[in-house]
């Protein structure tokens, strides 16, 4: 019963934002079903891996970033209503097609822990996020722990 009062908030917000939150859902359903099989099924969604992992992503407008936060935002709150365990990589998926939908320039970008320690103990060993010139629109946190091991856009 926990979530009735949650479900019925979702009809309190802006219809364009309902929108947007079911379009999250299917995309990260989309998702999640191209991150069961080999890597190769998904990275073709991602874009073309950039030949440098320090390019620097393309510039986007300031209309372009206010979209790019509003679907990183959406896809994240979205994420935890999924009935399998969207993580960043499936929300990354997610926020790239939204944002390539709408012709939002972004980039993808996958990180693995640099601290060899992380990556056998409970902390993530890789990571995910979407950026859109220097904005992070998805999957912020301590990246600093993560070296690039790949770029897509």
């Amino acid at each position: 019963m926990a979530r009735r009062p949650k479900l019925l908030s979702f009809f309190r917000i802006p219809l364009r934002l309902q929108w947007l939150a079911l379009e999250a859902g299917w995309q990260l359903v989309r998702a999640r079903i191209d991150t069961l099989g080999p890597a190769s099924s998904y990275t073709r969604h991602l874009g073309e891996m950039a030949r440098e992992a320090d390019e620097p992503s393309p510039h986007a407008t300031p209309e372009q970033e206010t979209t790019a936060v509003e679907i990183g935002a959406v896809v994240a709150r979205a994420a935890p209503w999924m009935p399998f365990r969207a993580l960043c990589l499936q929300q990354a998926l997610a926020t790239r097609r939204m944002l390539r939908r709408r012709d939002v320039p972004a980039v993808v970008y996958l990180g693995l822990a640099v601290d060899p320690a992380d990556r056998t103990s409970s902390q993530d060993p890789a990571h995910a996020w979407v950026q859109t010139g220097q904005l992070i629109v998805n999957g912020d946190g301590d990246l600093e722990r993560f070296a690039v091991v790949g770029t897509f856009a």
